[in-house]
């Protein structure tokens, strides 16, 4: 007999690529959006502070707060680098580590449902929202002509950070501190003809999914007559047996 909740449970590891074996966290809370919502929403319809995601996002995000506080003359913030074509001044962010939360669940955990209303009716669909937290170090690496000149970069980017703490947390980065300078030679892009600084900073980024229950019905409906297909097949196999060892 197939059991729905193990079903359910196949469908979810299958739509977030899980390999865990630790059961989703259901949540109970119930919201209504007036609106019919796209199935790739982020946290930033469900949010007023929006999502950062990913490291690149977080790049980008980066990018306009220096642009605006520094000027779009200043130099250039990437994680994407040709070493044969370097112009300066530079940051270089790169993923020094990313991994799960302490103490968070290992998988996405389910925090709130969302009814879907159009046009002020409910269409009877519903949104489930997911959430995963990360903690990552991301490295930063300052390039310039000249070694004080790169250090300079370094200490403006430092106190420019510490001003704009508030405005990276607004727009979605949920935690973010220095940790330390490390020497060139210990980072990941190090370059032995360019004066470079570097510095490791703390960046905890939450992850949202957002599931459309249809699509998950669906999903279940398909493995479940996958199953039953199998099983029908495998007892026709195991019949067919009996009965040609009986004629004999």
């Amino acid at each position: 007999m197939i059991d729905n909740d193990e079903i359910f449970n196949d469908v979810i590891d299958k739509y977030f690529d899980s390999k865990s074996k630790i059961g989703v966290t259901k949540g109970d809370k119930q919201t209504v959006i007036n609106e019919q919502i796209p199935e790739d929403l982020t946290s930033t319809r469900l949010s007023a502070e929006g999502n950062i995601k990913t490291i690149d996002e977080f790049g980008q995000l980066l990018s306009n707060m220096l642009n605006t506080a520094w000027g779009n003359d200043w130099g250039k913030i990437t994680s994407d680098i040709d070493k044969l074509n370097i112009t300066m001044p530079l940051i270089i962010y790169s993923t020094n580590l990313r991994e799960i939360t302490t103490g968070s669940n290992i998988k996405p955990k389910q925090t709130e449902t969302i009814k879907e209303v159009v046009d002020g009716k409910a269409t009877g669909d519903a949104f489930i929202v997911y959430r995963q937290s990360f903690d990552c170090i991301v490295e930063f690496n300052f390039c310039c002509d000249k070694a004080k000149d790169s250090r300079d970069l370094m200490n403006r980017f430092e106190e420019t950070m510490l001003t704009f703490t508030g405005y990276l947390k607004k727009n979605g980065v949920r935690e973010i501190y220095f940790i330390k300078e490390v020497p060139a030679q210990n980072s990941l892009n190090y370059m032995s003809s360019i004066p470079m600084t570097c510095l490791h900073y703390f960046l905890r980024l939450e992850r949202n999914n957002t599931v459309r229950v249809s699509t998950i019905k669906r999903i279940e409906d398909k493995i479940y007559l996958e199953s039953t297909l199998a099983s029908e097949k495998k007892s026709d196999v195991i019949q067919n047996n009996i009965t040609y060892k009986g004629d004999i």
